[in-house]
């Protein structure tokens, strides 16, 4: 069977007041304004009510020219938006109005850039982010196969030169294979997600993706807490303790006892 992936996200609040937050422009030019709605979500892919992927794909759904959309977390990568939308008309790009919500925070950059292009393909518009969203952090997808026995018959046979002598058979033993769950250097530390040999273990992971690491992940978290968090620092090996050293021989007073100068 195969085993979850926890996810754990913190809040993006917006505030009343600060509309609209996104404008879709389409190919022909023409455009619309998206205004979400105040209150605290998170990027869950769950469809609940507190999902931000939920409320954008509900406000990109509520303009005229748009007929189908999804906007989901998709398998390809954990942590990855994907835009998919059909319609009578196609999607050139979306923009950031304000801060409140911009392309970094949708994984689709590491920088500050305020567009999100599109590509029309096979009548669709799609466009998919190259990097986990900063707010979540998911260790990796692994899988139990305690569920997959594998049943082993035995036999044992004695012979001599006059034939058989002894045969056992060992029946009904069962074989089973475990896979223990398991997180990458690259989804831990920052300094490996340049590292092509420990991004290739990742299903999913651009390289340079410094939203992926749990160390970053803490460090914004820090961050929205204006500080009041703590920052944890890696920390070298810890090298075993030096054995006990003997204890030194007790030493003998000198020939006539003990004396003391004054």
């Amino acid at each position: 069977m195969s085993v979850t992936t926890p996810m754990i996200g913190y809040a993006i609040t917006i505030a009343g007041g600060t509309g609209p937050h996104l404008r879709i422009t389409y190919t022909d030019t023409n455009t619309d304004n998206l205004t979400i709605g105040a209150g605290t979500y998170y990027i869950l892919g769950d469809g609940s009510s507190t999902c931000l992927l939920q409320e954008i794909e509900d406000l990109i759904l509520a303009t005229t020219p748009i007929a189908s959309c999804s906007v989901a977390l998709h398998g390809a990568g954990a942590g990855r938006v994907l835009i998919t939308t059909g319609g009578t008309k196609d999607i050139d790009k979306i923009e950031s109005l304000t801060t409140h919500l911009t392309p970094k925070d949708l994984g689709y950059v590491l920088d500050a850039t305020t567009e999100i292009t599109f590509a029309v393909l096979f009548g669709s518009s799609i466009s998919s982010g190259l990097y986990r969203c900063p707010s979540l952090w998911i260790p990796s997808t692994s899988y139990d196969l305690a569920d997959i026995i594998t049943r082993r018959d035995r036999a044992v046979g004695a012979y001599t030169a006059t034939g058989t002598g002894v045969v056992d058979h060992y029946a009904g033993h069962s074989h089973s294979t475990h896979i223990l769950p398991e997180v990458w250097a690259a989804l831990v530390r920052l300094q490996y997600a340049a590292d092509a040999g420990a991004v290739a273990n990742v299903p999913g992971m651009t390289s340079g993706d410094t939203h992926a690491a749990l160390e970053g992940w803490l460090e914004r978290v820090a961050d929205l807490l204006g500080g009041g968090g703590a920052r944890l620092r890696w920390g070298p090996a810890i090298a075993p303790p030096p054995p006990p050293r003997p204890a030194r021989p007790a030493r003998r007073p000198p020939p006539g006892g003990l004396t003391r100068s004054s």
